[in-house]
């Protein structure tokens, strides 16, 4: 519910009456959850339910038929509440996880009726869940208890909370299954149950037994502070003493040796009482010193304060110790601490800073020296110094204004001196003088008469801004001496201000400045104004109702008053100061670039004029600070401008020549406003006069140099022309000339060539069997390795009978059967389709491996084959129209079964082309081009030769060469069947390598016995032999002493004669080898002699490590295997 009050007014100003008033009172009888809350708010317009428990409108039906005769209730009085028990006035306390035997909380009852039965409690703690407890009424209806069970444990989880205050909730039921639970109100702390935690409370004995309140049951059980019914062990109860003292800290931490010494001491444990403590103070080589307590500054277990009466032994002792005693403990025993070392000092002083003070100033003065925290009761005293001698007269400062003090200095703030002059400080430690020091520069302390105020009427100002910044001048003498300056502004009341409202009280810094020259006496300090909130003080909720409806006009102004302050000292500002808005300098418009006949002109002065609001009732010309890019606009000065509203002023500024053409940003300040108006330009006025002339000239200039670079271009280009010509005509020669060497050469080779120059020219062309070619081309790689990695399974693969001649029985069984499911057409695409299907296991790879397995189990089938391919085709052109693909690149990769076996398929196709007609011309073609060739030298290490056809393969030196006769004997038998060793004569040049040589030797053997190219051993597997006649027997090698003139011939120079170039080795010729006769015919330059040398017996012995290879090779030889 609320009270309203509605006013009615025609007038703005709020001092006028209402012309009419009323007061509504608007209530909601829904809105209120308690009987107290209902009884109360509706001011008998509401009454609370007690069956229902609800608030309803007066004169509402209340309850059903058997509580027809209750009624609301429309006073407090008759609610049903549950306060504190008789004689208790706070919430009830229970300790924290102790465990509970049948304990109850006990409350008085009020308006509670017979009805209501079930009766109930809630405790609600922090962090945990909900406990429903029982509760029971007594007979006469005013005691309400709350059993807890037995073994129920209340608790909270922190560790660190003294106490929590749970919630209790007081619940009511009619007993019948159609009404629900109602809630009692709770009065005041009724509602709450404190549930503590003893160890939480304190952490040491003294802070157990002393500090926590009794009610609490706390005692000291052992190390920690419990539940005096939880403790087993031994106890110190509440107000007792409490064994092992401790020490924290004493002050002063430095002793010094005066009478009248005072300790504070703080700790743990030190006693409950004056009488139950005594200290003394302890040194090595020095009686005790008694130190008496303070029974009126003792704190029971916490600290006390100690006072030496004789401190004078002090004096040539080192350290002393603060031994304490806890007297009359439960076993009549002592407990004793010891302080830390506390050493014996005096204190002295060095410096005092600043140096110079006003007389009435009560500046703080900071007194530099050495031990200024030595003793218990530090006295500052300031004598006036007069010629040679000191004197008396002066100020003495107590303890109580010694504002901080350390080992190394110490802050006094200073009282009123009665006199100027010069002092210095003279220090006493509890009451006697410790030091009487030297009057040194550094000691002495300047008091100098207060200062005084000189402030012109043109320096006074009458107005502020929000913003604040404008700078308050005080003139006078002696402002030097003051150490702190301020200007202190003071809100002054108003009409409508609200009594009671402090008022707005805002403080400026002030800061000296350099004196001026025309009167050096005088000095100045400048203060800043400081922000002005605009926000006025909060009003009550009606006068802010009633602000809202009034214009802007009627606020009042506000006013205010200043005070100067120096140090201590306060001096009244002359004139009230009237707070106005901020004002407003407007913004440049937008103008074009300014044009300066010349830059001499910008070194002129020239004018800037702004325009702005509400300047001259607030600011002064000084106060405007102009600048135009980093130039200040000096000299302002203010008018009104007769035309508008607007307030115009203007300044002088000076350009540079740096600042020609650039955009300078003009920036105005008042105080602490900034404004950014805008951009001015100058720019120098081109003469165009110059422009056209030099425009004149550089056109001719370049039209000339234009023809220039014409005439050179050309005269290059003819230069280029002509070298190209000549390199042309030199390239044209080279060709030439290499081609007449081509011809020349290939036309030698015609005239030395004869038609039986080769043994093996009727020897038909080697041709590999249908199954070879398939399983070439199926298994190209493993085809080219078959014998060296002794591929068995290829050759189950390849040859059928030799499938059947190693595997056993069953195995042939099981294979004939997969062999007739793989015939069966409808399997095999099948198995093709459910494998394409495993995209993530069946990958490219697989594809491919599985396609050549495919066409090589199904080329001695075409028919099939060609129905399979058909099919799988088929399906892929289907596969990919369905899925849009582009299938013009179907075949282009190998990414199905079907593309992988259409190659394969193919080549099936074409092997009797291939073998009838393109093998035989290509293998005659191939076989005298190499016999050609090899006719004249070869570079063994770029193939370059002197007789062929293509000109880049041409061998460019002119060398001189002769043929050899080799007679080649197969020593050991390893190229023949075993009958009859084989003989034959190989033609050689003595130009040729060893390793040429060893390669046309292999190459005639191995054409005489038609052992296709892929079964041939090369060179590097034997060493070239020579020897004299032939022996008898030729199965086993002689040795060396049983045989005569055997020489082997290496490929190496092992003494390079002509001399290693880079690194690089001569391959040796046959020519190095010692091998030509004398005798021989004559020689032969460049065409080479049939006749030739020789005739020499040479044969080939196999390396060790090449002893298997040629094994296997002669074993196929003998065979006539060849794949």
């Amino acid at each position: 519910s609320r009270q309203l009050t509605l006013q009615l007014s025609v007038n703005s100003n709020p001092g006028q009456s209402a012309l009419a008033s009323a007061e509504l009172f608007a209530f909601a009888c829904s809105r209120h959850s308690s009987c107290n809350s209902c009884t109360e708010g509706g001011r008998g317009r509401c009454g609370w339910c007690v069956p229902e428990g609800r608030c309803l409108t007066a004169g509402s039906s209340c309850g059903v038929d058997s509580f027809a005769s209750e009624s609301l209730l429309l006073t407090r009085s008759r609610c049903p509440v549950i306060h504190l028990a008789s004689g208790a006035s706070e919430a009830p306390m229970l300790p924290s996880g102790a465990s509970q035997g049948q304990a109850r909380l006990v409350y008085a009852a009020a308006g509670l009726q017979a009805y209501m039965r079930s009766l109930y409690c809630r405790v609600s703690c922090p962090g945990t869940s909900a406990l429903n407890l029982s509760a029971s009424l007594s007979d006469d209806g005013r005691e309400f208890n709350c059993r807890i069970p037995t073994g129920t444990r209340l608790t909270y989880a922190s560790k660190t909370l003294q106490n929590v205050t749970c919630s209790v909730r007081f619940y009511w039921t009619t007993g019948t299954s159609s009404g629900g639970r109602r809630l009692l109100d709770s009065d005041g702390p009724a509602g709450s149950l404190v549930l503590y935690k003893c160890q939480a409370m304190a952490g040491s004995c003294d802070a157990c037994v002393l500090a926590v309140s009794q009610r609490y049951g706390c005692v000291w059980c052992g190390d920690s502070c419990a539940v005096e019914s939880s403790c087993s062990a031994s106890r110190v109860p509440h107000g007792g003493l409490c064994a092992n003292p401790r020490l924290l800290s004493v002050r002063p931490a430095k002793l010094a040796p005066r009478p009248g010494l005072r300790l504070r001491a703080d700790g743990d444990n030190l006693g409950n009482s004056p009488e139950s403590l005594s200290a003394r103070l302890l040194a090595d080589s020095a009686p005790a010193l008694d130190c008496r307590i303070d029974a009126l500054r003792y704190r029971p277990g916490q600290s006390f304060v100690c006072h030496v009466d004789d401190a004078a032994p002090m004096e040539d002792v080192g350290d002393y110790r603060l031994e304490v005693s806890v007297l009359g403990l439960a076993n009549g025993s002592t407990a004793t601490a010891v302080s830390g070392p506390l050493p014996v000092r005096l204190p002295s002083v060095d410096s005092v800073t600043p140096s110079t003070v006003q007389r009435g100033g009560r500046v703080v003065v900071r007194l530099r020296g050495a031990n200024l925290d030595a003793g218990s009761d530090l006295f500052v005293s300031w004598r006036l110094v007069a010629g040679n001698n000191t004197t008396e007269h002066g100020l003495e400062v107590n303890s109580a204004e010694v504002l901080e003090r350390s080992h190394g200095s110490m802050t006094v703030k200073l009282a009123t001196f009665n006199a100027t002059g010069t002092y210095h400080p003279v220090l006493s430690v509890q009451g006697s003088v410790v030091q009487n020091p030297t009057l040194g520069a550094d000691l002495l302390l300047q008091v100098m008469p207060n200062a005084k105020l000189a402030i012109a009427s043109d320096e006074l100002r009458s107005a502020l801004i929000p913003s604040g910044g404008l700078d308050f001048v005080i003139s006078g003498q002696g402002l030097s001496n003051v150490r702190r300056a301020a200007l202190r502004f003071v809100e002054l009341s108003n009409a409508s201000s609200r009594t009671g409202d402090a008022p707005l009280t805002l403080e400026s810094p002030c800061h000296l400045v350099m004196p001026d020259t025309t009167s050096a006496d005088t000095e100045r300090l400048v203060c800043p104004s400081p922000r002005v909130p605009i926000s006025i003080a909060k009003k009550d909720r009606r006068q802010r109702r009633q602000r809202r409806s009034f214009i802007e006009g009627s606020q009042p102004v506000r006013r205010f008053s200043a005070t100067i302050l120096l140090d201590e000292l306060s001096y009244p500002y002359s004139t009230t100061l009237t707070l106005f808005p901020n004002p407003i300098i407007e913004p440049l418009s937008s103008r074009p670039p300014v044009l300066l006949q010349s830059s001499s002109d910008a070194r002129q002065t020239r004018k800037l004029q702004l325009f702005g609001r509400g300047l001259l009732q607030s600011v002064r010309p000084a106060d405007i600070r102009v600048t135009v890019g980093s130039a200040p606009c000096q000299g302002v000065t203010q008018v009104r401008s007769a035309a508008s509203e607007l307030e115009v002023f203007t300044c002088q500024f000076r350009l540079t020549e740096n600042d020609l053409g650039q955009a300078l940003p003009v920036r105005a300040s008042i105080g602490r406003l900034n404004f950014e108006l805008g951009y001015l330009t100058f720019v120098v006025e081109f003469p165009w006069s110059y422009v056209y002339a030099i425009a004149g000239i550089g056109s001719m200039l370049l039209i000339a140099a234009a023809i220039a670079c014409c005439i050179h271009a050309h005269q290059r280009s003819r230069k280029r022309s002509d070298k190209v010509n000549g390199i042309e005509v030199h390239l044209n020669k080279l060709e030439a000339k290499v081609s007449k060497s081509c011809r020349d050469a290939f036309a030698e080779l015609q005239l030395n060539s004869s038609p039986d120059s080769t043994e093996d020219s009727t020897a038909p062309a080697p041709v590999r069997t249908y199954g070879q070619f398939a399983a070439y081309s199926c298994f190209a790689e493993r085809y080219k390795e078959r014998f060296i990695a002794n591929d068995c399974l290829f050759a189950d693969v390849a040859t059928e009978e030799a499938a059947n001649g190693h595997d056993s029985a069953d195995v042939r069984k099981a294979l004939g059967q997969l062999r007739h499911l793989l015939l069966n057409e409808d399997f095999l695409l099948t198995l093709i389709a459910a494998l394409e299907s495993r995209t993530d296991s069946f990958m490219h790879q697989e594809r491919n491996h599985f396609g050549s397995l495919v066409s090589a189990l199904l080329f001695s089938d075409p028919t099939y084959f060609t129905r399979i391919l058909t099919a799988l085709i088929r399906q892929l052109i289907e596969r990919k129209r369905d899925a849009h693909d582009n299938c013009k690149v179907t075949f282009r990769r190998c990414d199905s079964v079907a593309e992988r076996l259409l190659p394969n398929w193919l080549a099936f196709l074409m092997y009797d082309h291939l073998a009838s007609r393109v093998a035989e011309p290509l293998y005659r073609l191939s076989r005298e081009m190499r016999l050609q060739i090899y006719r004249g030298p070869v570079d063994q290490v770029t193939e370059d030769s002197r007789y062929t056809i293509n000109e880049q393969k041409l061998l460019k030196k002119e060398i001189t060469f002769r043929p050899m006769i080799l007679v080649f004997y197969d020593r050991f038998g390893q190229f023949g069947n075993g009958a009859e060793p084989l003989q034959c004569k190989v033609s050689v040049l003595d130009c040729d390598t060893v390793r040429q040589a060893k390669e046309k030797i292999l190459d005639a053997v191995y054409s005489r016995l038609r052992v296709p190219a892929s079964r041939r051993l090369p060179a590097s597997r034997f060493d070239l032999i020579r020897f004299g006649t032939p022996p008898t027997v030729a199965a086993v090698e002689p040795t060396a002493s049983g045989e005569r003139g055997i020489q082997v011939l290496q490929e190496m120079d092992d003494i390079d004669v002509g001399g290693s170039s880079d690194g690089m080795q001569r391959l040796r010729r046959m020519s190095c080898l010692n091998l030509i006769d004398p005798d021989a015919s004559t020689n032969n330059n460049g065409g080479g002699n049939a006749a030739g040398c020789g005739p020499f017996w040479v044969y080939l012995r196999p390396r060790k490590n090449a002893g298997n290879s040629i094994e296997s090779t002669r074993r196929g030889l003998c065979k006539g295997a060849s794949y």
